[in-house]
């Protein structure tokens, strides 16, 4: 359970980052590129990704059993990580408007102030990320301590009612 916990929560923050990335980066597309939207590689394997996380969560709510849902959601999990490397070569592999900053491309030079402001931003989400993360699995756990109380509690009064026959 304490994978499942961690993997469930990590999808949803992942959710809410790729859904900010999405939403901010089509509002700087608009005056950058001149479209909200334009369906080069990477923008279209963003979208596609933000769709697996919802998924996700849809394949999670749509199983009973806890044992087949962290099943089912670890496997989907797997093979729905396939489109991070995918993102990260669709700017290598096909004709798109987003510059390799990271290698360096043609027609990218980062100055060393950019260089400074993207690893601060890094640092920074990762540390927003970590942070949400912790909180959200204690929050989760804290919520299954509560469903083994009730159940317990429950149990209990059952065990009442039948001595008192």
């Amino acid at each position: 359970r304490r994978w499942d916990i961690l993997a469930l929560s990590s999808v949803e923050i992942g959710l809410t980052f790729i859904t900010m990335a999405v939403v901010t980066g089509s509002l700087w597309a608009k005056p950058a590129w001149g479209a909200y939207w334009t369906w080069e590689p990477r923008l279209t394997i963003s979208a596609v990704q933000l769709l697996i996380y919802v998924a996700y969560g849809m394949l999670r709510s749509a199983i009973e059993s806890p044992e087949q849902k962290a099943r089912f959601a670890t496997v989907y999990g797997i093979v729905a990580f396939v489109t991070v490397p995918l993102s990260w070569f669709a700017i290598r592999w096909w004709r798109t408007i987003h510059p390799d900053i990271m290698t360096g491309g043609e027609g990218m030079a980062m100055t060393p102030r950019m260089v400074q402001t993207l690893l601060a931003s890094i640092a920074a989400f990762t540390l927003l990320y970590a942070t949400l993360l912790r909180q959200r699995v204690h929050l989760e756990r804290a919520a299954d301590a509560l469903a083994r109380l009730q159940l317990r509690a429950e149990d209990e009064k059952a065990l009442k009612v039948s001595e008192n026959l």
